[in-house]
């Protein structure tokens, strides 16, 4: 006696068959993405190395720019002593060559933006990683 079907024109080996393609290319989903997870993760642990150095870097470049700041100030403190003499006159000329009050104020905002970027650049490599 050959297999009843009690819906009309439903072939349960078709149903079968479809049921294993949708599995399978779960399946194969599945497998695609945990290979993009663990790519993403290997190249995080890639740039996290150099982004340390770089995070390091600043915070020791930050603190030199400081101690410069402060031998400036010292230097500043004493121009009026060489005002009127050939020294002071290059020294004039040469604060106002190199716009030196506009380095003074631009200098520590670029080091603010710089830590500002590493900082989101190490949390898109941990968002990667996690």
């Amino acid at each position: 006696m050959p297999f009843s079907n009690p819906i009309a024109g439903a072939d349960p080996v078709s149903d079968l068959n479809a049921r294993l393609s949708a599995a399978q290319a779960r399946l194969m989903q599945s497998e695609k993405l945990a290979s993009i997870g663990q790519l993403a993760a290997g190249v995080a642990h890639e740039i996290n190395n150099p982004v340390g150095y770089v995070f390091s870097n600043i915070g020791t470049l930050e603190k030199y720019v400081g101690d410069l700041f402060r031998v400036l100030a010292a230097y500043e403190a004493a121009e009026p002593l060489l005002a009127g003499s050939d020294q002071g006159r290059a020294l004039a000329a040469l604060r106002q060559e190199i716009e030196l009050d506009y380095l003074k104020q631009d200098i520590p905002a670029l080091m603010s933006e710089t830590l500002e970027g590493v900082v989101r650049v190490r949390k898109i490599v941990q968002d990667l990683k996690d």
